[in-house]
């Protein structure tokens, strides 16, 4: 499944000279024994993009002792020095160190010197073993274009082909027969067969969209829940709650949380980093259908109640704030005061570890008293003895949550603190902190439908204090725009719709805020009619450039459109995913080898007419800068 490859080179000399310098320890087992690993570059002839095979001029190839990477130590155990760039060769590397835990980092540069300002492609694998069996482990390593995108590993065609074409009853009937991914599943009520449907983990486990993503302390990338199944309009949350990307070894891994259910789906929720391998989610909804508007935009139906199953109707919507430690593998539910999903959450100032929870969409309750559905009106179900409205309401309550330090219990009370607003689409913005870098003043900003006059409000988080901010901008109204803080401190806003799933109406702005008002002046960018966009993402860069990521743009179209935004408000370059994408999450990576790069996770594209939910072509994608 991947390129066949015709040249093999063997280095010894340097790897011989360089350990006996270090002193390389002896294998008990038979010193005499040539410990050895290969690896491929097979793939260099792969590369994505506009940077091709042939531009490379030279490369240059390390072993480390540690995944990552030591910082503080000279772990190498093999340099090769700058050589010849040599395209799909195997290189076989002998008198290594025994152990586990070693990576191999490799540069390819544009000239023949492997200068810096000339580096065209970079690998890196971590993870690696180096033992004493026979036969030498071989290694494939992924080459990522610099300044570009590329995408992940994916089954060819032909192993996809041929795991449908084969019938089994085991998982390891497949595994055995076509690939060591390859599953069986039940195909139809005439029998089961073999797929393929991924290189995890050199890619992501499972397809999700309106996922979330965030950073623990480690540098690691969790991914909770998001859509994960998609048939005739229905749309569920996926059974593969979390996803890990670990940046020491540059592969995805399936966590195990103890006593977790898969069967909990969420899209529409929250997750925020608890500090550590913590983190808290809060909320969502578990299934939604999507339909197409007569404008050519999406409409998401959100119900309250969701009877998918007539034999089995359910709340839709979760009330629970789950704190999950993946240092220990435990986890716990907590509950919020009411069910909601499309809540936006923030860590504040204060003693311990405080949460700020706002707005959302949940439950509008009726005056009316039920013992079955059949006691409520038309558009109304039965939940708990009250009668509520099968549409959600979006909510104008402030949630306070605080986290018991050393353990995974949290409690979350009403703070009767309520909005001018119902919101539901808004942001989230940190505009002041305290010396522990803990925020005192939040900016509540927009959401879909709210009047301009209130399109944002300031909570004061040592006084209490919820106020309007005066606008300049009295007739904006929009929800899914994204807020980020540049390099110079200012505020840029980009994207956003009227309605959720509506047409991108809304273009770049800078965003002012001062003496309790709130001002808007669009960006240079704003002329640029690719910056209109919805359900994408933004990403503050180490250089200090912004960088915008996919969504639906103002033909409401999936877009593989990626701009990179200047502290000007310019728009500096612009480069390209493979795959059009809405939806994703697109996550900076700081930590790593690879640290600065940027991961992008999940989406939809959209077939053209009739409209419906395609996921992505090629899994995970990484942006990889020139350091």
């Amino acid at each position: 499944m991947f390129t066949p490859f015709h040249k093999k080179m063997t280095v010894l000399a340097l790897c011989a000279l360089f350990l006996s310098l270090s002193g390389c320890a002896a294998v008990e087992k038979d010193e005499n024994k040539e410990l050895s690993l290969v690896v491929d570059m097979g793939m260099f002839s792969e590369i994505q993009g506009g940077l091709l095979q042939a531009e490379l001029g030279s490369f240059r190839l390390l072993i480390h002792e540690y995944s990552p990477p030591s910082d503080s130590s000279n772990d190498v155990l093999f340099d090769s020095e700058c050589l010849p760039f040599q395209p799909n060769a195997l290189f076989e590397i002998n008198n290594l160190k025994a152990g586990s835990g070693r990576s191999i980092n490799l540069e390819a540069f544009r000239d023949a010197e492997c200068t810096e300002e000339e580096l065209g492609a970079r690998a890196y694998r971590g993870g690696v073993t180096i033992d004493t069996s026979d036969t030498p482990l071989r290694y494939v390593l992924i080459p990522y274009g610099t300044e570009e995108f590329t995408a992940l590993p994916i089954p060819s065609e032909a192993t996809v082909n041929q795991a449908s074409e084969t019938s089994c009853e085991t998982d390891a009937e497949c595994q055995e027969a076509v690939h060591p991914r390859s599953f069986c599943w039940q195909a139809s009520a005439e029998g089961k067969q073999c797929a393929m449907t991924t290189l995890f983990p050199l890619n992501n486990y499972v397809p999700r969209a309106m996922h979330t993503s965030v950073t623990l302390d480690d540098g690691s990338i969790v991914t909770v829940g998001g859509i994960g199944q998609t048939s005739s309009g229905v749309l569920l949350g996926t059974d593969t709650t979390f996803e890990i990307f670990s940046p020491s070894d540059n592969l995805f891994e399936v966590p195990s949380i103890k006593g977790y259910s898969g069967q909990v789906r969420m899209l529409l929720h929250e997750t925020i980093a608890m500090g550590g391998q913590k983190i808290l989610i809060l909320g969502g909804i578990q299934s939604m259908v999507l339909q197409s508007r007569d404008d050519g935009s999406l409409s998401f139906i959100t119900p309250t109640q969701a009877c998918w199953d007539p034999n089995n109707c359910y709340d839709n919507i979760l009330n629970t704030a789950t704190a999950v430690s993946f240092d220990s593998g435990n986890y716990k539910s907590n509950s919020l005061p009411g069910p909601v999903f499309g809540t936006r959450a923030m860590p504040i100032s204060g003693n311990g570890s405080r949460i700020l929870v706002v707005g959302g969409a949940g439950h509008a309750e009726s005056s009316s008293k039920c013992s079955s559905s059949d006691n409520c009106d038309d558009g109304e179900w039965c939940n708990n003895g009250d009668c509520v409205v099968v549409s959600p309401q979006y909510k104008r309550s402030i949630f306070i949550c605080a986290a018991s330090q050393g353990s995974l219990t949290v409690s979350c009370e009403d703070s009767e603190l309520e909005l001018s607003e119902g919101r539901f689409g808004h942001e989230l913005f940190c505009l002041e902190k305290d010396d522990d870098g803990k925020c005192t003043k939040v900016v509540i900003a927009g959401g879909y439908g709210v009047k301009g006059e209130n399109i944002a409000e300031l909570y004061d988080v040592e006084s209490g204090e919820l106020s309007v901010l005066e606008s300049d901008s009295p007739d904006k109204s929009v929800g899914g725009w994204k807020w980020i803080e540049t390099a110079e401190g200012e505020i840029f806003s980009f994207g956003g719709s009227a309605d959720f799933g509506a047409t991108a109406t809304e273009t770049p702005q800078r965003v002012v805020i001062s003496d309790g008002t709130i001002s808007f002046e669009e960006l240079k960018s704003a002329s640029n009619d690719a910056t209109l966009r919805t359900f994408h993402e933004v990403v503050a860069m180490a250089d200090g450039s912004i960088m915008l990521v996919g969504g639906l743009d103002s033909n409401n179209a999936a877009t593989d459109s990626v701009l990179i935004v200047g502290q000007s408000g310019s728009v500096e370059k612009e480069s390209s995913l493979n795959s059009p994408r809405f939806a994703a999450s697109a996550t900076l990576l700081t930590q790593g080898p690879l640290s600065n790069a940027v991961v992008i996770q999940g989406g939809f594209s959209l077939s053209p007419e009739p409209k419906a939910l395609e996921w992505t072509d090629n899994g995970a994608e990484l942006y990889v800068p020139i350091p």
